[in-house]
């Protein structure tokens, strides 16, 4: 009976963030511009600070050992966007919780 209750509240949180989810399409707008964009502006920059004869670009395969440095940029960035996400998803969550006064509950009824 515990278990079909905690399953009842997961639905019931998931169905409440999917309808927000749905109403306010904006986010695939951000999907889908934020991973090009943010790559695009470091790889520019790299391309600026190598210098006009891109010696910068060889001194970057000195250090790291590979040539790609576009490559190297895209993973970075792709995992600096990952964490980054990740926390502030999970920290705007508990905000919003702790705003609505409704986490108090929620860590007072926790499993022990």
């Amino acid at each position: 009976m515990k278990i079909l209750n905690r399953l009842r509240v997961i639905f019931a949180v998931f169905r409440k963030d999917f309808i927000q989810l749905v109403r306010y399409p904006a986010w695939i707008f951000q999907f889908l511009i934020w991973p090009l964009i943010f790559p695009l502006v470091y790889i520019l920059s790299a391309l600026a600070m190598a210098g006009p004869d891109k010696s910068g670009i060889l001194s970057f395969q000195i250090t790291t050992g590979t040539a790609n440095y576009k490559g190297y940029i895209m993973i970075g960035t792709m995992i600096w966007m990952w964490v980054n996400i990740t926390l502030w998803s999970y920290g705007t969550y508990l905000r919003e919780e702790q705003l609505r006064g409704t986490i108090r509950g929620k860590l007072a009824h926790s499993d022990k």
